[in-house]
This record gives C-alpha cells, sequence and structure tokens, in this order.
C-alpha cells in the first residue's frame, strides 16, 4: 500500500502539479511523492484463481479488441 489513500484524487493532484510546474513530469510527481508504507505478500491460493482468470480474460480482450474499435467508431458518427 501506498502513503495516497484517495488514489484518483491523489493522481489528479500530481497531474495537476506537474501542469503548473510543480514537478517537471509525472514520473518525478510520482517519486518524490508516493512511499510504500506496508507490503501485503500475495495469497499463492487466491493468485492461482486469478492467473486463471487472466488467462480467459486475456483471450478475450484479443478477441474483442477489434470490435472495440468499431464500437468506438460509431459513437463518434
Amino acid at each position: 500500500m501506498t502513503n495516497a489513500g484517495e488514489g484518483p484524487a491523489y493522481g489528479v493532484a500530481l497531474l495537476a502539479g506537474v501542469g503548473t510546474g510543480v514537478w517537471g513530469s509525472v514520473e518525478e510527481a510520482c517519486r518524490k511523492s508516493i512511499r510504500q508504507v506496508t507490503k501485503i505478500a500475495p495469497q499463492r491460493k487466491s493468485a492461482a484463481t486469478y492467473d486463471r482468470f487472466y488467462a480467459t480474460y486475456d483471450k478475450l480482450y484479443f478477441d474483442l479488441k477489434d470490435r472495440f474499435h468499431e464500437i468506438a467508431v460509431l459513437g463518434n458518427t
């Protein structure tokens, strides 16, 4: 876990800092602002289950990515 409890809001604040010149890049903002405060070890049994689900998701994404593009194009017409 990191010191940033509000992930999305914290990210927006970092982007605003980059945009206003507080930091020179997103990488610099992250390097100077985000710290790991705790480390959570994966549960091997859960990780194996997630790996199986991810393999199916990965195949589905590959099969559907062209359809996603078609939907995006249709939405812009």
